[in-house]
């Protein structure tokens, strides 16, 4: 027998396979890593699981599709660890009891050493599979979440409130070599620091300056219709693709970013530019990439010669963030302090940039809107940063454009 894409047996073939027999006799893969047959992989189990109750093929794909693709990434790669671990401990992965699955939990907290929070994440993701297939929960055993609050209390989430790099640093880094002057310097550091002070203006995630978009006007091609200056260059609206919604987006529309420019705060009176300024940064970035664009309308694209530039990821976007980070810090002379720094994350731009706009009395609701947070608990428990060590070096820049505001010096 053989299994079609819908998951029902069909008499196709007439040797029968152990993959096979397995779906044939249970509804799904009931194999290990030790048969060596490959693993049904997490999707197909939820799908053959609704199939199983009867649901059609194409509802049974919907379902199985119900989170975003960057969690859904994420909870492939935890399902995969899980059916690694059972593969070894002889451990039939869609038939876990509740005493094998504590036993995975434990390898996870006292030898992987994962904070509770990431083993959460992993009942999820095992919680997704054994829920469409009908078996019991481990999202809501009472056992299981007696286990986490265990591990809860024995290692506590510790909130970071320091950032761990130097927002002054990097962003005095960014008005010199090698990011200057960016009509001349490598295609390469325009882009990271384009990308780093968009991100700091904008403080969206990595996904949304990944969907930005540099499609032409339908009414006049020679101008950008989803990437839009104003006509004195004072501003910037910046639009993603329709298709693209955020982690947190409700069912309303993704709203555009609009990004004021810097030139009316100068900090250094003799000098015609703002080299922190985003709308410069912009302006300099689209005019630099225009003969390699061709007929890609994402607004970035990759810098390196002879690359595809239709291909690039949001780990793309991840990577040249910090990637500005090393660079500045490399061009300041703290080589030391670079092979040792550890954490830098696009996230954490986020953060700053977030923090920064409160310090200088933006309100909750403006950096909550800026960054698409729900609620003021996403915010307060994992990104909020004290910055009144780097205020007298921030002030020093001049304005600045974070979280979608101007932040100027205090008087």
């Amino acid at each position: 027998m053989a299994a079609g894409s819908d998951g029902v047996v069909s008499r196709t073939s007439k040797k029968s396979t152990p993959h096979t027999q397995a779906l044939n006799a249970t509804g799904v893969s009931s194999l290990s890593h030790s048969s060596g047959v490959a693993t049904t992989t997490r999707l197909e189990l939820i799908q053959c699981g609704l199939r199983k109750k009867e649901f059609s093929q194409s509802v049974a794909k919907r379902i199985s599709e119900n989170i975003r693709r960057s969690s859904s990434s994420l909870y492939d790669a935890k399902w995969r660890k899980f059916t690694d671990w059972c593969g070894k401990h002889k451990v039939n992965s869609v038939e876990a009891t509740v005493q094998q699955l504590a036993d995975f939990f434990e390898h996870l907290f006292s030898e992987m050493n994962l904070s509770t929070s990431a083993i959460k994440g992993y009942r999820s993701a095992i919680a997704s599979v054994y829920r469409a297939l009908g078996k019991w929960n481990p999202g809501t055993d009472p056992i299981i979440s007696s286990l986490m609050r265990a591990y809860q209390i024995e290692r506590p989430r510790t909130q970071r409130i320091l950032p761990r790099w130097s927002l002054p640093l990097v962003m005095k880094a960014l008005i010199a070599p090698p990011f200057e002057p960016m009509g001349d310097v490598p295609l390469k550091y325009v882009t990271i620091k384009t990308c780093f002070l968009l991100a700091l203006a904008t403080i969206r995630r990595r996904s949304c300056l990944h969907a930005f978009m540099l499609e032409p006007s339908r009414e006049d091609p020679s101008i950008p219709g989803t990437l839009r200056f104003s006509s004195d260059k004072a501003s910037v609206t910046l639009y993603t693709n329709p298709c693209f919604m955020a982690k947190s987006q409700k069912l309303t529309a993704n709203p555009p970013v609009t990004v004021k420019s810097l030139r009316g705060f100068l900090a250094d009176k003799s000098d015609p530019d703002n080299k922190l300024c985003p709308v410069r940064a912009l302006l300099y970035y689209i005019q630099r990439t225009a003969k390699l664009r061709k007929q890609c309308f994402r607004l970035f694209i990759p810098y390196k010669e002879g690359a595809d530039v239709n291909r690039l990821s949001p780990d793309s976007i991840s990577r040249w963030i910090k990637m500005a980070i090393k660079e500045a810090y490399d061009s300041q002379g703290k080589n030391d302090f670079v092979r040792g720094l550890v954490g830098i994350s696009a996230h954490e731009v986020r953060a700053v940039g977030a923090s920064w706009a409160l310090y200088n009395s933006a309100t909750m609701d403006e950096v909550l809107t800026a960054a698409f947070w729900n609620n003021q608990n996403t915010f307060t428990s994992f990104y909020l940063r004290d910055m009144a060590s780097f205020s007298r070096e921030l002030y020093s820049l001049g304005a600045l454009s974070v979280a979608q505001t101007t932040t100027v010096p205090k008087a």
